[in-house]
This record gives structure tokens, C-alpha cells and sequence, in this order.
């Protein structure tokens, strides 16, 4: 396994939702980063992000979209065909959180 580093800003409000994981009720979030390109003429790229159990309290009270986020994680990648086009999606499993336009609370996150 690798670890992928990403900063980016949070691209859509974040969905909580809780989800059985051997037979025991677990919390998870979903939400957009959107990641600016090195190269202005390029768009930004969206991945989506999953954050468990802790991390998912973290991300549903602090992540607002527009938020200057810092990702740690597994970035796995999926491709789909459609006679006009192929679509690349990126999903990064979020192992450590941070917020870097000072978080009122101060809070980070990080699974043990």
C-alpha cells in the first residue's frame, strides 16, 4: 500500500451516513476535494474522499465547502467506458485529516 498526500478545498457539503461493518453500526462521509492544477490553463480535479468512524465526526462538523482541506490516504482509481468518452474517477480512504485555514476549534484528526 502507498500513502497519498493531497491539499485541496472541500467541492461539495459533506453526506454522513451510518453503514453496518461486522455487525456493528458505523459511522462514514462523503465529500468532493477539488484539486488545483500546477498548470492555470488546466481544470481543477475532483476526487472523491471517505472518511470513517472519527474522522467522519471531524469531517461532518468541520468540513464546509470551500474549506482548505489536507488529505492523507489511499488513492485508488476506476475507470468507465462510454461510447463518447472514457471517465477516470479518483477515491482517496482518508486516514489522516487536517484543516488549513485555521479551524476555529483547532481540531485534527488522525486513525489509529
Amino acid at each position: 500500500m502507498f500513502k497519498t498526500e493531497l491539499i485541496g478545498r472541500v467541492a461539495t457539503a459533506p453526506v454522513t451516513k451510518t453503514v453496518k461493518v461486522n455487525d456493528v453500526d458505523t459511522k462514514v462521509t462523503n465529500f468532493r476535494v477539488a484539486i488545483n492544477s500546477i498548470k492555470r490553463d488546466r481544470p481543477a480535479i475532483f476526487i472523491e474522499v471517505t472518511c470513517w468512524r472519527g474522522l467522519s465526526d471531524l469531517a461532518e462538523k468541520y468540513a464546509k465547502v470551500g474549506r482548505c482541506v489536507y488529505l492523507e490516504g489511499n488513492m485508488t482509481a476506476t475507470t468507465n467506458v462510454t461510447p463518447d468518452k472514457v471517465y477516470t474517477n479518483l477515491h482517496l480512504s482518508v486516514a489522516n485529516l487536517e484543516f488549513c485555514d485555521g479551524n476555529p476549534d483547532n481540531k485534527k484528526g488522525e486513525e489509529a
